[in-house]
């Protein structure tokens, strides 16, 4: 390896490291927790989705509302609601 690839492969590591460690990438981190709205958004479709469960249907009913409640809690972990729970109540 050159001197040359060297001093390519320190800057690389070194651009890198500043572009993981910059604040713009904490900013991004942040944004991805939910605000109050959106997580009672999720909430109420999570309870719909559980309601009609409840209520019952066919088979192939059943399972679409409970893959759709499984993607709302995916995305209510997502966006760290828990924050707001007793909010959500």
């Amino acid at each position: 390896m050159t001197i040359r690839h060297q001093r390519a492969i320190r800057l690389l590591v070194v651009t890198l490291s500043l572009a993981l460690l910059s604040p713009a990438s904490s900013a991004q981190t942040r944004s991805d927790k939910g605000s109050l709205k959106q997580c009672q958004s999720v909430k109420q479709r999570i309870d719909r989705y559980t309601a009609q469960r409840r209520h019952g249907g066919s088979r192939k009913q059943m399972q679409r509302w409970q893959a759709l409640r499984n993607d709302y809690r995916q995305r209510y972990s997502q966006l760290d609601c828990k924050r707001y729970r007793q909010a959500l109540k």
